[in-house]
């Protein structure tokens, strides 16, 4: 299995923003930071502003903003086959708890990750987040600077806030490292929402939660890399894995889509597990799970994990 995950190309990094003036997140954050992304990413890249959507625009196929947020399936697959877009090639989360409000020299912090051949466009990520933090976020529209950012998993620095080094943008490779221990916890950072034949879970399925990562590995390898992978979960006896314990809560967020004119409910639960047993077949596509989110909505910050 580890060959076929080190195939997938993911980068994660770690932004770290300081507050110039007062800052206020009364909901999940996740939503203002992806808004805002997409209204910046337009904006500093779009030159044919005179179309609402990307698809009559003779430049959606160049186009950072149109690849990245209205990226038509036009591929003939058994993959998302009655979707008509494809999955946004990257997932955020907050790493910080809400609703909160930071005021002038506080940082905060959040997560990017880019899948595949999207990384191409990481430079136009960091100036539409720049350009953000210009134009303001959160109900009080405050303003921030990017101070710094980190590689997510080797926490090598990146961008000092005046230079950037894209040499040490790279990707997750799993290690051969081998998981002895019998037991780790899951700690939910955001509202995960993940189905099972039709219905929304309440409660932590470690094989659905397994199956859902296995799922976005394969299809955003199949969308966004030159060569996409199969991942075989047969040999995972999931008889031999238990969630041992759990403490979970469910939240419920609006957010008002204005492609659909209207207000649409988002969600999911929250909280810690405690998964024993022979928990190290899981291990690597959980760390995977950490870096890509889970569930629905990841494009938000939703279904954000940590593994420890």
């Amino acid at each position: 299995m580890l060959d076929e995950l080190n195939k997938i190309h993911i980068y994660s990094v770690k932004i770290i923003c300081s507050v110039v003036t007062s800052i206020s997140f009364p909901n999940f954050p996740g939503i203002a930071l992806r808004g805002g992304f997409g209204i910046a990413l337009k904006n500093s890249v779009c030159i044919m502003k005179q179309h609402l959507y990307c698809a009559p625009c003779p430049l959606a196929n160049v186009c950072a903003y149109a690849l990245i947020f209205e990226n038509p399936n036009t591929k003939s697959s058994y993959k998302m086959p009655k979707s008509e877009y494809i999955p946004h090639p990257f997932s955020l989360a907050p790493l910080f708890e809400y609703p909160v409000t930071f005021e002038p020299g506080k940082t905060f912090e959040f997560k990017l990750s880019l899948f595949g051949n999207a990384v191409k466009y990481f430079p136009n990520v960091l100036y539409a987040f720049i350009e953000l933090g210009k134009m303001g976020i959160g109900v009080k529209r405050g303003k921030f600077t990017i101070s710094r950012i980190h590689n997510y998993t080797t926490n090598e620095v990146l961008y000092d806030g005046k230079s950037i080094n894209l040499n040490d943008l790279k990707p997750y490779l799993c290690d051969n490292y081998e998981y002895k221990n019998n037991e780790l916890t899951i700690t939910f950072l955001t509202p995960c929402k993940i189905k099972s034949k039709g219905k929304y879970q309440r409660h932590v399925d470690i094989e659905n939660l397994i199956k859902n990562i296995k799922r976005k590995i394969e299809i955003f390898s199949y969308f966004f890399e030159d060569n996409p992978v199969s991942i075989d979960i047969g040999n995972i006896d999931f008889g031999s894995i238990q969630c041992t314990e759990s403490n979970i809560t469910w939240e419920i967020i609006e957010r008002y889509s204005k492609r659909k004119n209207q207000r649409m409910p988002l969600g999911g639960y929250k909280g810690n597990a405690i998964v024993s047993g022979n928990v190290a077949s899981i291990y690597h596509l959980l760390k995977i799970g950490e870096l890509i989110n889970i569930g629905s909505n990841t494009s938000f910050g939703f279904g954000a994990i940590r593994i420890t």
